[in-house]
């Protein structure tokens, strides 16, 4: 293959937003599409090399892998190796057993589908994840496994034929992606087969310039690069990714490959020094960077600020320096004797991954190490952990017996429904997103209800329903059997209806990131996703009595903070707090009016106040900033007393 260096320069233009991106720099909401570009390139690299090898009949499916590992794994050892230390020095226990468990998965080239079944890309909690970065590496390792064997059989039926081939794959795993998207966005972001199309559309460049029939372009280049730089810049989390809307990074990729292989403006630029050598060392950069970036939130009470990730943001560039040059070249090169020959480097390879399979798999088997953890760290600092450890093994729905029970999916004839119903007449509903589920456990521990059931479901808000919410099957039981319900009870997370600079829409992160000396900006109710609320809201209340149970103050209390300040730190709303939640509480109140639908405020039920109700020396009342413990479900639900005060009072609250 002929060398280009706007290729490597189109690398440092994909790992460049990555990193900003994952640093929380404003302006980079779409960095996350630099993977895309990164499998373009790997699709266009890899096909190269094979093409030019089958062309030659001389394919070799062990130097193949031969030439990946020397690429990929020195690099990813020793990364991984140096992330152990650091995250025995600043992790606990069930932080460790997690990250063990990522660890083991990268070992084992499936940290995609273990991120895939254990967090969200876009989860605030996937921001402390040192490894979470590493599921691609695992979707390219599963495309290098797959691609060469299946390539060579399609070789044999003509060059034509396999250009056939690897189209209809790309279509086929591009129209997957698109079904996906709505129905499984976990899945499709993370595994191969929604995946494979962007890296198929890498190969099919690579057909395209070893037949010879593409000129370089100095336009197309600066038109591929303005697509990837609109992703970047108009992209965010609620973009359904990967879908079609993947095309525009991905075909922007394609544009560079293809076209700027000549002179022009764009190749000039993606060749200058700088930008090559960036582009160089973007392999090492994106193993260096996730892992800096989680162990300074975890290790700081408060999220680091701006000037700290863009700090550690150019250390992760120093490292990939290091590492390049010292790890990386010496194993790919075979400069260092022990590495020469293949056996060997498959030998130490597979030495590297036992390593680090065993390590983790050491992790997991003994709770992060908790027992040698209890021993070696400060008294006080154990006792705190026993408190946070006590919150986090609690379940998080509890299905009680008899007729209080979660309906994971309603029918309109649903026996467990009606036999209750007959049993004690009309039944109180539950319905919201994990708010509600909290709602229904403190109703289901303090009430004397005989019949409550829930609907809830975590993510489940009527502003934003999502493929597994049942809120039209809802509305259908009431259509059957309206009078199965004298009253529903609805909550949602108040964040989410807020909005402000940074925040087009509400997220966890608008609280959970502040410091906890700083004062909450001027967040502001979103009207649009109320009004969506009230009008989903308006159809049960048609049908039955509806009541919705405002917004909670949450504390967003950092489990961290808590672990290092203590039960007796006098812990204090952030200024500002209270009054953001007032007028998110107005601005509901004053748009039911004239509806059908009451409204109940449950911060002047509770009455919160702070430091009492978050926590004492025997117990935490708050899980995750803002969902009730299940101490904190029994806690505040003896003074909710929801049913009976709402039944009592009957629907026009007298």
């Amino acid at each position: 293959m002929r060398y280009r260096r706007d290729i490597d320069g189109l690398r440092a233009v994909a790992v460049a937003p990555v990193i900003l991106f994952h640093a929380g720099i404003p302006g980079f909401a779409g960095g996350y599409v630099g993977v895309d570009v990164f499998f373009v390139i790997s699709g266009f690299l890899i096909t190269s090399i094979l093409l030019e090898d089958l062309d030659r009949d001389r394919f070799s499916i062990l130097r193949f892998y031969e030439r990946r590992a020397r690429r990929i794994l020195p690099a990813l050892v020793f990364v991984c190796l140096c992330c152990l230390p650091l995250a025995a020095a600043i992790m606990v226990p069930a932080e460790i057993a997690e990250f063990s468990a990522s660890l083991r998965a990268v070992a084992l080239f499936f940290s995609n589908v273990h991120f895939w079944l254990n967090s969200g890309y876009f989860d605030t909690a996937a921001e402390l994840r040192p490894l979470l970065h590493t599921w691609s590496l695992a979707v390219e390792e599963q495309f290098y496994i797959l691609f060469p064997p299946f390539l060579w059989l399609v070789w044999k039926l003509g060059r034509h034929w396999a250009v056939v081939a690897v189209t209809v794959v790309v279509l086929g795993s591009l129209v997957l992606s698109q079904m996906m998207a709505p129905r499984f966005p976990l899945a499709n972001f993370f595994l191969l087969p929604s995946r494979a199309w962007e890296l198929g559309i890498g190969a099919l460049c690579a057909f395209a310039l070893q037949g010879g029939r593409v000129r370089a372009s100095p336009w197309a280049p600066w038109v591929g690069l303005a697509m990837i730089g609109a992703a970047v810049a108009l992209f965010d989390e609620a973009t359904p990714f990967p879908s079609v809307y993947a095309l525009l990074p991905v075909l922007g990729t394609a544009l560079v490959i293809l076209f700027g292989g000549g002179a022009g403006g764009a190749v000039r630029l993606l060749s200058l020094r700088p930008v090559v050598g960036l582009g160089l060392i973007s392999y090492s950069a994106y193993l260096w960077h996730q892992p800096l970036f989680a162990f300074a939130r975890i290790g700081s009470v408060t999220p680091p600020g701006m000037g700290v990730m863009l700090g550690l943001s150019l250390l992760a560039v120093a490292l990939a320096a290091l590492s390049w040059r010292f790890v990386e070249q010496p194993f790919r090169h075979g400069g260092a004797p022990l590495l020469a020959a293949r056996s060997r480097l498959f030998g130490v390879s597979a030495l590297g991954l036992a390593g680090l399979l065993l390590a983790g798999q050491a992790g997991v088997a003994t709770g992060g190490w908790r027992d040698l953890w209890m021993r070696l760290s400060p008294p006080d600092m154990v006792a705190n952990y026993r408190l946070i450890e006590a919150v986090e093994k609690e379940s998080p729905d509890r299905d009680g017996n008899d007729c209080l029970f979660h309906v994971a999916r309603p029918e309109p004839t649903d026996p467990r429904l009606q036999a209750c119903f007959d049993r004690h007449g009309p039944g109180v509903a539950i319905l919201g997103d994990s708010h509600g589920m909290d709602l229904f456990n403190a109703i289901e521990t303090t009430t004397g209800a005989p019949f409550v059931a829930s609907f809830a479901e975590g993510g489940c808000r009527p502003h934003t329903p999502r493929h597994f919410c049942r809120f039209k099957e809802f509305l259908a039981l009431l259509e059957a059997q309206p009078e199965m319900f004298e009253l529903v009870i609805f909550e949602q997370a108040g964040f989410y209806l807020m909005q402000g600079e940074g925040y087009d829409h509400g997220q966890r992160g608008m609280l959970a990131d502040l410091p906890i000396d700083a004062p909450v900006p001027e967040f502001t109710p979103n009207t649009d996703w109320i009004d969506r609320n009230i009008a989903y809201l308006a159809q049960v209340a048609a049908r039955t009595r509806l009541v919705w149970f405002g917004p909670r103050l949450e504390p967003h209390f950092p489990a961290r903070m808590i672990l290092r300040a203590g039960c007796s730190y006098p812990y204090a709303l952030r200024d500002n707090q209270r009054a953001v939640f007032d007028r998110l509480e107005a601005e509901i109140e004053a748009r039911l009016a004239g509806t059908q639908i009451e409204y109940l405020s449950q911060n002047r039920l509770a009455g919160f106040s702070f430091p009492e109700d978050l926590m004492n020396c025997d117990v935490i009342y708050w899980s995750s900033g803002d969902h009730f413990s299940a101490e904190g479900e029994r806690y505040f639900g003896t003074r909710f007393r929801l049913p009976e005060r709402l039944l009592e009072a009957g629907p026009d609250g007298s």
